[in-house]
């Protein structure tokens, strides 16, 4: 083993220091009555509470990325894996180093990674503060399913870049639920995202106060074709809804235009990642790739 004084073998399923990973579920990570989360006097220790990350992938974003990390469990094998994922923050970061089957035991479920991350929530940032300092803004609307909210964060990272950031209103699903920060490669962890103030009505308004154009995503006739002859703005707010019930009546009102994308006579629609993704790449080639064309920067407004 690594001779490094933040690098400890554990064997004891009782250790303490293993007490976040001991088969948590994520609400109760999250949750404020949550013992692991208060300290001595019952205040709050950890703002929003803790997630877990998994695979060493994910866990160099989330080295690169703005969250404070508790600690990492793996395996013997991952060790080398975790500690080069970690950079910078290797030195600082306790490791715990844990037989495969203990991993598994402890956290309740076969993690074939070898590698967990303990993350401490934080404070979530303002929605005016995020949306700001984006140039193009994804909002999700009641988006329940983690796999869509994980792809799509990844797309947002993979086609924003630095000028991409998101929000999703209440009831969409937890954008650091295990599984949503895996399927995202680790991205929902350095996209800034937000809670949609008073969605639709504040929010629309406070985006169109800070110059954003909103373009709802949908389906029929009603709605434009985003095609090469479809201007896209270049500061956008795209509003994406849920498979099945899609769109609220009241965010299709307020938007400043539906489009759709263009597909063969008998389907239906897209999966919503699929469809945030054709969309994203077609701002993208718009505004990103034009400007690169002419010299010229798109990482932030101004």
């Amino acid at each position: 083993m690594t001779d490094a004084p933040n690098i400890r073998a554990v064997s004891d399923p009782d250790d303490p220091a293993l007490i976040p990973y001991l088969n948590q579920k994520d609400a109760w990570l999250k949750a404020p009555h949550n013992p692991l989360n208060r300290g001595n006097a019952g205040t709050l220790a950890s703002p929003g509470g803790r997630f877990i990350a998994e695979g060493a992938l994910v866990l160099h974003v989330l080295a690169a990325s703005r969250f404070e990390i508790e600690s990492v469990l793996v395996t013997q094998t991952t060790l080398g894996a975790a500690l080069s994922a970690l950079r910078t923050r290797a030195t600082t970061t306790r490791v715990l180093v844990a037989p495969q089957g203990l991993v598994d035991r402890i956290s309740g479920f076969h993690v074939h990674r070898g590698v967990l991350a303990s993350g401490f929530r934080g404070e979530t940032p303002q929605p005016l503060a995020v949306a700001a300092e984006a140039q193009l803004l994804v909002v999700l609307e009641d988006l329940s399913n983690h796999d869509n909210v994980g792809g799509i964060f990844r797309s947002i990272a993979a086609l924003a870049g630095e000028g991409g950031a998101a929000w999703l209103t209440p009831r969409c699903c937890d954008p650091l639920y295990r599984k949503a920060i895996r399927v995202s490669m680790g991205h929902v962890l350095t996209v800034p995202w937000a809670h949609a103030p008073n969605w639709p009505g504040g929010g629309v308004g406070a985006l169109r106060s800070l110059g954003f154009t909103i373009w709802s995503l949908a389906t029929g006739p009603e709605a434009d074709e985003l095609d090469g002859d479809l201007k896209v703005p270049a500061r956008l707010a795209l509003v994406l809804g849920a498979e099945g019930p899609g769109l609220s009546p009241g965010t299709l009102e307020l938007a400043d235009r539906r489009v759709r994308i263009g597909m063969a006579p008998g389907v239906d629609s897209l999966n919503v990642g699929v469809a945030c993704a054709v969309a994203l790449h077609r701002w993208r080639a718009t505004h990103v790739s034009r400007a690169k064309k002419d010299g010229r920067s798109s990482r932030r407004p101004g």
